[in-house]
């Protein structure tokens, strides 16, 4: 992925999360997942999938 890119499309950020292409539709038409209609199109801005991947994050990590 280019890291100069602003937007990427579902497949893309399917890639990003580690997903499947039909996984992320599914989310985005339960409204789990932030993304941006363009016409029939999905895009997802990288710096709002890193904030979602950050709040979905569980348990305790200790550093001894």
């Amino acid at each position: 992925m280019n890291d100069n890119k602003l937007t990427i499309d579902a497949k893309q950020a399917a890639n990003y999360i580690g997903i499947s292409y039909w996984s992320i539709l599914e989310m985005c038409k339960r409204g789990e997942i932030p993304y941006i209609p363009v016409g029939s199109r999905k895009l997802f801005r990288m710096e709002s999938l890193t904030a979602w991947l950050a709040s979905r994050e569980t348990g305790v990590t200790k550093i001894i």
